[in-house]
């Protein structure tokens, strides 16, 4: 089954969406930052074969979706996200956010009820106040100053590279992962050139929000993940949250391996299907 990409224009510029399936029974899914949703490439079919309408999008300023002419807060990112399901008219549906999209994922669930029936939070991060004080006052990462020998660009690849090694401890860059790596970093040096979102997400309490998301959650973490020390608190905050671990790597981290959606798929599925 295909992958459809398509533009959704909303207030604030195109949104890229990608999709595969047909009917009522929808599923959407926010992407990994700061990549986009071509991670999803393999997953949305398998969703669409067990009879959902899967719908992966990029958050705006990420991927193909426009850049931001500012820095957002959350509940920005949310409201955008309202505006895109609006037009793809999608009244109800299950909602899945990862690693930092995911607090836009809850933010959704709290503000829309009605439309978000049941959340999936994949190694999304739940911090201290003191660890998003550091997080607002010091960034995420640092940014190499652009200069003529393209050093830049190096520096960009060895934070990403370091960064996936942590999600991937086994990954090696070869000529068989080229196409995969140089979409990655493609998305990582679009995300680079964005507003920052470090306010973004220190602004954002998942302790005080997770109380307040009524419908059932499903937290899952990889054993590698750089966040999965969250995952124990988000069970304990969500009223009614079950968990998922799994074992080695990510199936969405083992870029080499992309059969391994149907392991993804098949943590999530008996939870999508319970709604």
């Amino acid at each position: 089954m295909n992958v459809v990409k398509s533009m959704v224009a909303t207030s604030q510029g195109q949104v890229l969406v990608r999709r595969a399936g047909r009917g009522e029974r929808h599923v959407v899914l926010l992407q990994i930052l700061p990549f986009s949703s071509r991670l999803f490439d393999a997953t949305l079919p398998l969703l669409a074969m067990r009879g959902y309408c899967a719908t992966a999008v990029d958050l705006m300023g990420y991927g193909g979706s426009d850049r931001r002419t500012a820095a957002w807060l959350v509940p920005d990112f949310a409201a955008n996200l309202h505006e895109v399901l609006e037009v793809l008219t999608i009244t109800r549906c299950a909602l899945l956010g990862g690693h930092f999209s995911g607090l836009v994922a809850t933010h959704m669930a709290i503000t829309d009820p009605e439309r978000i029936v049941r959340l999936v939070l994949d190694g999304v991060p739940v911090w201290t106040a003191e660890t998003r004080a550091k997080v607002g006052a010091g960034g995420i990462g640092t940014q190499a100053a652009w200069t003529d020998d393209g050093a830049a660009i190096l520096a960009q690849w060895q934070a990403m590279l370091a960064m996936l090694r942590k999600l991937n401890p086994g990954l090696t860059v070869n000529a068989d992962l080229a196409p995969v790596m140089t979409a990655l970093f493609r998305d990582w040096l679009a995300a680079s050139a964005e507003p920052g979102v470090a306010r973004a997400f220190a602004a954002y309490d998942m302790d005080a929000a997770l109380p307040n998301v009524a419908q059932p959650v499903l937290a899952i973490a990889g054993e590698h993940d750089t966040q999965k020390q969250s995952q124990p608190r988000i069970l304990q905050l969500a009223r009614a949250c079950r968990g998922h671990m799994f074992e080695g790597v990510h199936p969405l981290h083992d870029f080499a391996r992309p059969a391994r959606a149907a392991d993804y798929v098949d943590a999530i599925a008996p939870f999508l299907a319970a709604a």
